[in-house]
């Protein structure tokens, strides 16, 4: 679980921190156990969270060593300590055992190509108070929500609708398209959604936005696929077996008691 949200406004208008805390009050049923905002001038982001790794120290936003990045997440980095011994052979300082100073350390040394070295689910916002730039990416296959409105020459982001529409000088009118995916296919189709103004970050994008200008997206993975002939069956079996059995392994990383709902949760 766990959310985020945040607003550059942008221009100098400040950001208010009450706006800040509607916002992640809106989501306070994705993260019970804390929450924490920054304010900066015309920018501010904030997050509530569903404590999982290091409970005591992972309290969000976290900031870079030197104070330039602040960094709220929503997600989990499963080789997050592998990546941790990396950057602290390159001689990051790390205050926590949270996966997000090590997400926020990645993107600090590795830039962009912080996303491709990530196992996990993530959507991540980063600051950066130096040029006054933010970031936001997505996990290649969109398991974490993460929705975008650039109204008034600000950009305003969420983990859910609902902490959007606290915004004071926005509007939100119903999307007819939307409304006829909804009633067509059960769902609105990505990247609309139900109103003309919001839109989802693609899964595997990073967006880029600035003090000026407009905000700049990229696409950082696409699926690829790729034909294998060079295994029997039993090897192919043998090699299934050892990556889930890896991959659940990494899963259960976690500082409380984890369970799994074979069902997918929809009970």
């Amino acid at each position: 679980m766990c959310g985020i949200a945040g607003w550059y406004r942008r221009s100098g208008r400040p950001v208010p921190p009450h706006i800040l805390e509607q916002q992640c009050d809106r989501i306070v049923h994705r993260g019970p156990d804390d929450s924490g905002i920054l304010s900066d001038g015309d920018f501010g982001f904030g997050m509530r969270r569903l404590s999982i790794i290091d409970i005591a120290g992972g309290h969000q936003p976290i900031h870079s060593a030197d104070g330039r990045y602040a960094i709220v997440f929503n997600g989990e980095i499963y080789n997050h300590p592998e990546l941790r011994r990396e950057l602290e052979q390159a001689g990051f300082p790390f205050s926590t055992h949270s996966d997000t100073e090590t997400l926020l350390a990645s993107f600090v040394h590795w830039g962009d190509d912080a996303w491709l070295r990530l196992q996990g689910m993530y959507a991540a916002a980063i600051w950066d108070k130096a040029e006054r730039t933010l970031t936001l990416a997505r996990d290649p296959l969109g398991i974490k929500p993460l929705y975008i409105t650039e109204q008034r020459g600000g950009l305003a982001f969420a983990s859910e609708i609902r902490s959007l529409l606290v915004l004071p000088e926005h509007d939100f009118d119903v999307d007819e398209r939307a409304a006829h995916d909804f009633f067509m296919v059960g769902h609105v189709q990505r990247p609309r959604s139900i109103y003309r103004q919001v839109r989802t970050l693609e899964p595997g994008q990073v967006l880029r936005i600035g003090p000026a200008g407009e905000a700049r997206i990229r696409t950082f993975w696409e699926p690829r696929f790729h034909a294998r002939h060079d295994l029997s069956e039993a090897e192919w079996i043998e090699e299934t077996r050892s990556l889930l059995h890896d991959t659940v392994r990494k899963h259960m990383l976690s500082y409380v008691p984890v369970v799994s709902f074979l069902s997918g949760c929809v009970d």
